[in-house]
């Protein structure tokens, strides 16, 4: 089940949802979120190895006051401003903005779900498919967040003792980490 406005208002204020979180964020059925300060690019010297674990290198930068083009067919990684707690009985999806995606811009390429226990901001896929140059600014309104009751409480939930929990509290930009 999604939960309603009149629900995510009262998580909110009950458990801490999302913190860093403008009260006028919170729409019909998700919360808006605003990209962070900072965007990561994957070094394109490196071929990525997953079954090596070989990630490859990311290097980071500030957005200017003036933001930053994403020009067309390139992909970085940014991150949310709030900082999100996702509740042992709870999940929570990541969507784009229809605003956005209609100026051809992907917010997640399969990373769009957060787990029972997350705690920290949430690492979003930044991809430009459209055919013009897309302006990201620290601040800007970058997506959706959708929470939705799980049938019961996760019985070994993300950051439990005994799981590998890599990205548990993470902030900014995270590229992959290699699994142990």
């Amino acid at each position: 089940m999604i939960l309603s406005d009149v629900d995510l208002r009262s998580a909110i204020s009950d458990r801490r949802l999302v913190e860093r979180l403008e009260f006028d964020a919170v729409q019909p059925c998700s919360v808006d979120v605003r990209l962070g300060g900072r965007l990561a690019f994957i070094d394109e010297r490196v071929e990525i190895d997953p079954g090596a674990n070989q990630w490859g290198r990311t290097e980071e930068l500030d957005i200017p006051a003036d933001g930053w083009p994403l020009t067309p067919g390139r992909f970085v990684l940014g991150f949310t401003r709030e900082l999100v707690s996702v509740p042992d009985d709870l999940a929570c999806m990541v969507e784009g903005r229809s605003s956005l995606g209609r100026c051809g811009l992907q917010v997640h390429s399969t990373a769009g779900f957060v787990d029972p226990g997350f705690h920290g901001s949430v690492t979003m896929e930044l991809s430009n498919v459209g055919p013009a140059p897309i302006r990201l600014r620290a601040g800007m309104p970058i997506g959706q967040l959708v929470f939705v009751r799980l049938t019961s409480p996760s019985q070994l939930p993300y950051g439990a003792p005994g799981r590998r929990s890599r990205y548990q509290n993470q902030r900014g930009p995270v590229g992959a980490r290699p699994v142990d």
